[in-house]
């Protein structure tokens, strides 16, 4: 860690727990369950009770919850919870208005720590009150991907260059490039779309497409950040991207529009002077080499594909004979990158 002197850090218990028992019942790491709900605490407790009839059941000690506020799509809370549920117990534990739960003998826990200890295909009970009944409900657990993932363990990188834009998917990793306080000096509308935690719906949108990086040119002028929309079709990953993409260029159009998250919009000819200026490339290229070599991708470019494409291998060559590689990586294409 930067500036780090002598400091250890424990992985705690359950992590590690975690860990293992997927490698035991899976074969591999899935990761940590979602149960897709978005909640508030009942701080009034009094107006709450009497607002949804919880004041006819009284008890001792008060009867306690969270009140569900959304539901994501594709989750395991879909089709099982409702928005204004409230949530009393969770695998059998009472739920305090804060959202909390009992831990041992004198201990307490937020009732996400309940979530994360499920496996996928695991079975959590579930207590809500829902429309002056108590309903008792089981929700069957599943690890759910985040729109912008929190890491990208042992996962390539991808983009896709066209008009000299460059298109990658938004990734905390990503957002960790501004530095030490990324999370006061990333761009605001980022921030806000990783803090937001939508889950990814592979139905709808499932990544995060913005513009990395513009390669100067007349034709890119007014670029801006998240891309939305391609003419009237919503962008749902950067494989879609790509696609929507390729169809306008094989269907001949001369002119390709882009409308941004912002607000803002750029139109790109697929055709300029009797020369086509689009290019893509469906390659990995490690981040280093892209930041160490932009010139180079800058000039060729603006230059036809072959030559970039030689130039490109000319640059894996140097890079890997210098770090005494003995095996150069495979380039994978985007649709087989994960």
């Amino acid at each position: 860690m930067p500036r780090g002197e002598n400091i250890g850090f424990i992985i705690p218990t359950p992590v590690i727990d975690h860990f293992l028992g997927d490698i035991n019942k899976f074969g591999t790491y899935k990761g940590f369950c979602r149960l897709g709900a978005n909640y508030q605490p009942l701080t009034d407790t009094y107006c709450v009770h009497e607002f949804f009839g919880m004041d006819k059941h009284t008890r001792k000690p008060p009867l306690g919850g969270i009140l569900i506020t959304k539901i994501h799509e594709h989750t395991p809370a879909s089709g099982k919870l409702q928005p204004y549920d409230i949530v009393t117990q969770i695998d059998g534990r009472d739920v305090s208005n804060d959202g909390m739960t009992k831990f041992q003998d004198d201990g307490c826990v937020a009732m996400e720590h309940w979530i994360t200890e499920k496996f996928e295909d695991d079975v959590l009970p579930l207590q809500v009150f829902r429309q002056g009944k108590f309903q008792s409900i089981e929700v069957q657990m599943k690890v759910c991907e985040l729109v912008v993932p929190v890491h990208r363990f042992e996962k390539h990188s991808s983009y896709y260059i066209f008009g000299g834009c460059v298109f990658i998917p938004l990734t905390q990793p990503y957002l960790h490039t501004w530095g030490e306080t990324w999370y006061q000096d990333a761009p605001r509308d980022l921030l806000s779309a990783a803090f937001k935690g939508d889950i990814a719906d592979p139905l709808n949108v499932s990544e995060l497409v913005i513009v990395s990086t513009v390669l100067p040119h007349t034709i890119n002028m007014g670029c801006s950040l998240s891309v939305c929309l391609f003419g009237d079709v919503e962008i749902r990953s950067l494989s879609h991207l790509k696609q929507v993409l390729e169809s306008h260029v094989l269907n001949g159009d001369k002119l390709i529009d882009f409308y941004f998250k912002e607000g803002a919009m750029m139109v790109l000819p697929v055709q300029q002077n009797n020369r086509q200026i689009y290019f893509y490339t469906t390659r990995i290229v490690p981040f280093c080499l892209f930041k160490k070599y932009f010139a180079h991708f800058f000039f060729f470019f603006l230059m036809n594909r072959p030559e970039f494409e030689q130039k490109l291998n000319d640059i894996y060559e140097q890079f890997f004979k210098r770090e005494e590689s003995d095996k150069k990586p495979t380039l994978q294409p985007l649709a087989d990158a994960e």
